[in-house]
């Protein structure tokens, strides 16, 4: 067992540095994923040569959220969203609901384009592997949605070097 100051103080977020570059890394690794996923719906390989890439895929998503101190933590219970201030808590749970209704349009336009792909030919998931492909990189999208939106909705602290500015 070791000695952790933070863990007797209750101050647990003065070790969770925000990076600016977080947010991007979640960006595009949700872009590659969605990529990737838009791609095994097209029959330029055989359905199962491209089988097992799905864990590297959402390697960059995975990254993300860890670096993220609103992936680290788990604000979605009472005592995760406790250690938030009272403008960082209403602008997390409006990150999720967000990401909920992103993730709902996600669906529906997925649902639309397999009627349209059913119905005029179009490049739609044929075999097992496809799907649970698309299945494995849509629930990491979605869960890597919430934490994305609340790293551009919550807004970095100054530097340590800077000073907040008061307004007179």
């Amino acid at each position: 067992m070791r000695y952790d100051s933070r863990a007797w103080t209750g101050n647990r977020r003065a070790s969770q540095r925000r990076r600016r570059s977080s947010r991007w890394v979640l960006v595009a690794g949700i872009l590659i994923a969605a990529g990737y996923a838009v791609a095994r719906m097209f029959p330029l390989v055989a359905p199962d040569t491209l089988w097992g890439f799905e864990a590297g895929v959402l390697l960059p998503v995975i990254l993300g959220v860890r670096i993220s101190p609103f992936g680290r933590d788990s604000w979605l219970t009472p005592r995760g969203l406790s250690v938030f201030d009272e403008c960082e808590r209403d602008l997390l749970q409006r990150a999720s609901s967000y990401s909920y209704r992103v993730v709902l349009a996600l669906l529906l336009c997925g649902l639309a384009w397999l009627a349209y792909a059913t119905r005029f030919g179009g490049p739609a998931p044929r075999s097992w592997q496809q799907w649970a492909s698309l299945a494995i990189v849509v629930t990491g999208i979605g869960a890597a949605l919430p934490v994305l939106f609340a790293e551009f909705l919550v807004p970095l602290p100054p530097f340590d070097g800077e000073e907040e500015e008061e307004v007179a």
